[in-house]
C-alpha cells in the first residue's frame, strides 16, 4: 500500500534519484531526506523529513507545507520533490527554507523525480492507463517539456545518472498478463527501451549508483539488482525478513556503500549494504509515512558491491498472469495489503489486510471490505473480512509456486456475526476471479 493511488487501483510508487548526476560529480549534503504524510492518504498535506547519515537526528518536518509528496531529489543548491496531490514540482534550499511548492505546474500526478547537473525529470503517472510521460525542466524551472519521453504504461520511480534515465514501467492490455520492466532511454530521449530489465513482479522505486541499478518489487517485498548495463540481473538481491506487510519497500535510493528504501507499513527507512547484506530494516522509525527518498555525499566512492545472495523465490497468491479487471490489485504478490478484481463494484476490494502464516500450508489473513445492506447501497462502515490461501502448486510445469485457493468469509454487517466461507476464487490457474 502506498500513500497515492492511481485512479481505482494499484500504489503507485514512490522513488529518488540515485547519487550519480550529470557530466560532472556533484557534491552533496551528508544526509537522509524523505518525503511523508501523516496517514498516507490521497490528497493529505506532508512535509519532508530529514536524517543524519547513521540514521540519527531525525525529523519528519524539516520542511513543509507538502501536498501528497512522493519522490524527492537534491541537486547542489535545492531539494525538489514531486507533489502528487497537487501536481506541481516543489523546490526549496537545502536548508529547508524557501519552500515554492509551486515551482513547476502542469504535471499529471508526478511521482517519481530525478536530477542532474542541468536537468529535472519526473514521471507524469497520468490520469488513464497506458499514457504515462517523463516531464523535464532545466534546473531554473525553464523549458517545461511534460512530453519529453513518452514510454506509455504507467511509471513511477526515477532515476539518472551521466548517461542514462531509467525508470519503472508497468504496462497492461485485456488480452495480455500485466508485465512489469526497467526502462531505459538516453539522456537526450534517443533510444528508449520500455523493456530495458525484465522484472519479476510489480515495481516501485529505481536507483542506480556508479556500478548498479536497483528497483524496489513490492509485490515480492524485495529489492533487485542489476549491473548498469542490465545484465548480471538479481531478482530478490534483498530479501525482506520481518513478518509480511511490515516490509513492503517503496522508495529507493543508493550511494557508493548503501541502498536505503522505505518500509510501509512499518513506516521506517530501512538501509543495507549493496550486496544486499546487513539488512536494517529499522534504520529510522518514521513518524508518519514514509515515501520517497534521497541520499546525500560524495558522488566519487565507487560501488562497494560484490555477489547478491541466492533466494527461493516466495509463494505468490496466485500466477503473475492472473486475470481480472483493469485495475486489478494483489493477484501474484505476495501476501498482498490490497486485493481488487479492478472492476466498479467497491465489494470486490479488500483493503488493510494483515497476514499471518504466509508461506505455510495454509495463510490466514484479516481485512476490510465494503458490504452490501440488504435494502441496497453500502453500509457506510466495511466489514471485517477474514481471509485463507490454500492448494500450494504450480499452474504450469516449471512455473512458481503460489497459492491457487482463495476463499474468504466476512461480517454479514458491521459488528455482526461472520457469514459462512465461500470460494473468491477456487482455482487461480485457471480463468478469473469471481
Amino acid at each position: 500500500m502506498c500513500a497515492t493511488t492511481l485512479i481505482a487501483a494499484a500504489c503507485c510508487g514512490v522513488v529518488a534519484c540515485g547519487s550519480t548526476s550529470g557530466s560532472r560529480p556533484v557534491l552533496l549534503p551528508n544526509v537522509i531526506l524523505w518525503t511523508q504524510s501523516p496517514h498516507g492518504r490521497e490528497e493529505e498535506a506532508g512535509t519532508i523529513g530529514r536524517a543524519a547519515p547513521s540514521g540519527t537526528s531525525a525529523t519528519g518536518r524539516f520542511a513543509v507545507g507538502a501536498s501528497t509528496p512522493a519522490g524527492i531529489a537534491m541537486s547542489g543548491q535545492y531539494i525538489y520533490w514531486a507533489n502528487h496531490g497537487s501536481g506541481t514540482i516543489a523546490r526549496a534550499k537545502l536548508d529547508g527554507a524557501d519552500v515554492d511548492e509551486k515551482f513547476i505546474t502542469g504535471a499529471e500526478s508526478p511521482i517519481g523525480i530525478a536530477v542532474d547537473d542541468q536537468h529535472i525529470y519526473w514521471t507524469n503517472s497520468g490520469i488513464f492507463a497506458n499514457e504515462a510521460t517523463i516531464g523535464r525542466a532545466d534546473l531554473d524551472g525553464s523549458h517545461v517539456n511534460q512530453r519529453f519521453i513518452r514510454p506509455g504504461g504507467t511509471l513511477t520511480g526515477l532515476a539518472v545518472n551521466n548517461d542514462h534515465i531509467y525508470w519503472t514501467h508497468y504496462q497492461t492490455e485485456d488480452d495480455r498478463a500485466p508485465e512489469y520492466t526497467i526502462g531505459r532511454a538516453n539522456v537526450d530521449r534517443s533510444g528508449v527501451n520500455e523493456r530495458f530489465i525484465v522484472t519479476s513482479n510489480r515495481l516501485d522505486g529505481v536507483a542506480v549508483n556508479g556500478g548498479y541499478i536497483y528497483w524496489s518489487n513490492d509485490g515480492e517485498h524485495a529489492i533487485g539488482r542489476a549491473n548498469l548495463d542490465g545484465t548480471d540481473i538479481s531478482q530478490r538481491c534483498i530479501t525482506l525478513t520481518d513478518v509480511p506487510l511490515e516490509n513492503v519497500p517503496e522508495g529507493l535510493a543508493a550511494d557508493g556503500r548503501h541502498i536505503f528504501w522505505t518500509n510501509y507499513p512499518a513506516d521506517t527507512i530501512a538501509r543495507a549494504n549493496l550486496d544486499g547484506s546487513h539488512v536494517d530494516e529499522h534504520f529510522v522509525a518514521v513518524d508518519g509515512v514514509p515515501e520517497g527518498i534521497v541520499v546525500g555525499g560524495s558522488t566519487s566512492s565507487p560501488p562497494r558491491g560484490g555477489s547478491c545472495p541466492t533466494s527461493k523465490p516466495p509463494l505468490l497468491l496466485g500466477p503473475t498472469d492472473q486475470k481480472a479487471g483493469p485495475y486489478q490489485e494483489g493477484w501474484g504478490e505476495v501476501a498482498p495489503a490490497v486485493i481488487s478484481n479492478g472492476g466498479a463494484s467497491a465489494s470486490g476490494t479488500i483493503r488493510q489486510i494483515h497476514w499471518s502464516s504466509w508461506g505455510g500450508k495454509v495463510a490466514a489473513g484479516r481485512g476490510l471490505n465494503p458490504t452490501f445492506r440488504p435494502q441496497g447501497g453500502y453500509y457506510s462502515r466495511p466489514v471485517v473480512i477474514e481471509l485463507r490461501a490454500s492448494a500450494i502448486r504450480r499452474c504450469e510445469p516449471g512455473g512458481r509456486l503460489v497459492y491457487s485457493r482463495f476463499t474468504t468469509r466476512e461480517h454479514v454487517r458491521p459488528g455482526g456475526p461472520m457469514g459462512k466461507w465461500w470460494p473468491w476464487d477456487s482455482n487461480m490457474c485457471t480463468g478469473k476471479p469471481m
